[in-house]
C-alpha cells in the first residue's frame, strides 16, 4: 500500500518522470526481484499499531464482573484445564463449526492458485484474482456478521454451509476453466459463500463459552480447526492426482474430488451447527 504525502495529481506528476521505460512489465520484474519483501517489512509497523491498540483497549464490563466474582486468580485452575474439563462439548462444537470456512479459505489461498495457473492462467493473474476474492470476502464477512445479529447465528451458518456445498463444484469448474473472467467469478462466488460461515462463526464460538472460559475456549477451538484446514493443500493435491489419473486427464473434472473435499468440510460445519442451540440471545455475563 502506498502512502502519498501530496495530492494525487502531484504524485502522478512526480511518478511519470521516474517511471521505467518498459512500464508495468519492468515494475513487475522489480517486484518479483525484491519488491515483494516490502510488505513484510511494513508489517512491523502494523504490529506496532496492533500492540498500541491492544494496550489502549479496556477490559469488557462482562470480564471485569466475572473477575470480581472469581476472587483470587492465583487459586483458579489454568484456563485450558477448565475448558477441557467443563467445556469439552463446547470445545468440540466450536472447533467443528469453523472447519468448513477454514477449508475453503485455505483452498483459495493455496491450492486454488496453483490450480488456476495449471489451467492456463498466468501466475500473476492468479494472484490478482485471489486478491480480488479477498476484497469481496472482507465486505461479505461484514454483511453476514451483521445479518447474523438480525436472523441469528444458527440460521446464517446453516445457510452458509448449504451455500458452500452448492457452489463447490461450480467454483472448482470456474477456477479450472482457464478463462480469466470465469476465474474472477469463481473467486467472487466462493468468497461470498465462505463469508456466510466465517462472518457469524467468531461470535457463535465465543457465545458457546462462559466468561471465565471464553477467550481460551474460542482460541483453542479455532486453532484445532486450523490444524484440519491446514492440511487442505496436501489433501487437495492428493485428490487432484487421483482425479486426473482415474476421472479425467484434462478439464475441470480432474479437480472434482477436490470439490467433494470442500463439501465434506462444510458437512462438518453443518452437522455441528445443526446440533447447537441459537447463541445470539445468550447473555454473555453468565459466568
Amino acid at each position: 500500500m502506498a502512502i502519498f504525502g501530496s495530492s494525487p495529481s502531484g504524485s502522478s506528476l512526480l511518478e511519470v518522470p521516474h517511471a521505467p521505460p518498459d512500464g508495468l512489465l519492468a515494475v513487475w520484474d522489480e517486484f518479483l526481484a525484491w519488491g515483494w519483501r516490502v510488505p513484510f517489512l511494513f508489517s512491523a509497523v502494523l504490529v506496532g499499531v496492533g500492540l498500541f491498540v491492544r494496550l489502549k483497549v479496556a477490559e469488557s464490563p462482562v470480564f471485569e464482573a466475572a473477575k470480581k466474582r472469581a476472587g483470587d486468580p492465583r487459586k483458579a485452575p489454568p484456563a485450558i484445564l477448565l475448558v477441557i474439563r467443563k467445556y469439552h462439548r463446547q470445545l468440540l462444537r466450536a472447533s467443528t463449526a469453523v472447519v468448513g470456512a477454514l477449508v475453503f479459505q485455505t483452498f483459495f489461498a493455496t491450492f486454488a492458485i496453483s490450480m488456476v495457473s495449471h489451467a492456463g492462467t498466468s501466475s500473476s493473474a492468479a494472484v490478482l484474482c485471489k486478491g480480488f476474492g479477498s476484497l469481496v470476502n472482507v465486505a461479505a464477512i461484514a454483511y453476514f456478521a451483521h445479518l447474523s445479529d438480525r436472523l441469528g447465528r444458527k440460521r446464517v451458518l446453516v445457510g452458509g454451509s448449504f451455500a458452500c456445498m452448492l457452489i463447490a463444484f461450480p467454483v472448482v469448474a470456474l477456477l479450472g476453466s482457464g478463462d480469466l473472467m470465469l476465474v474472477l467469478t469463481g473467486y467472487a462466488i466462493g468468497n461470498i459463500a465462505q463469508a456466510a460461515i466465517y462472518g457469524p462463526v467468531a461470535a457463535f464460538m465465543s457465545e458457546l463459552f462462559d466468561t471465565r472460559a471464553r477467550y481460551t475456549g474460542a482460541g483453542v477451538s479455532y486453532q484445532l480447526a486450523a490444524i484440519i484446514g491446514g492440511f487442505t493443500p496436501l489433501i487437495a493435491t492428493s485428490l487432484w492426482e487421483f482425479g486426473r489419473t482415474t476421472i479425467a486427464a484434462t478439464g475441470w473434472l480432474q479437480y472434482s474430488p477436490v470439490g467433494l473435499f470442500l463439501i465434506a468440510g462444510c458437512l462438518v460445519t453443518l452437522a455441528s451447527v445443526s446440533r447447537s442451540d441459537e447463541t445470539s440471545k445468550r447473555k454473555l455475563d453468565a459466568a
